[in-house]
């Protein structure tokens, strides 16, 4: 697992100044995975359609495609699941709304 800290951006605009991830290691023939936190706003709406991009803070850049919200989140803090992606093209397209409120009683909850 390693954790980065960086921006998110879409295209040319910085849709996060601050985000903090955590990339799980890689599995032979999957796309990694991870999630990244976002404490500055409101809760935002990605698009999982969409091509993102984590600039990190050292200058190296992955695109991503963001599949949910995550439900580890701190209360107040906005979370999302990621995918980096490979070539291919993204399906099911949604939006997707981090609901701090809801996930603030139901962070403590075991996932399965």
């Amino acid at each position: 697992m390693q954790r980065l800290s960086g921006q998110l951006i879409a295209g040319e605009r910085v849709v996060f100044r601050k985000i903090n991830a955590v990339l799980e290691e890689p599995i032979p023939g999957r796309s990694r995975t991870g999630y990244f936190e976002v404490q500055e706003g409101s809760a935002p709406f990605l698009s999982t359609t969409r091509t993102y991009r984590i600039t990190l803070d050292d200058g190296q850049s992955e695109e991503i495609h963001v599949t949910g919200t995550w439900p580890g989140a701190p209360a107040g803090v906005a979370a999302f699941t990621f995918r980096v992606c490979r070539e291919g093209a993204v399906s099911g397209a949604r939006h997707v709304r981090h609901d701090v409120a809801r996930h603030r009683d139901e962070r403590d909850l075991p996932r399965g």
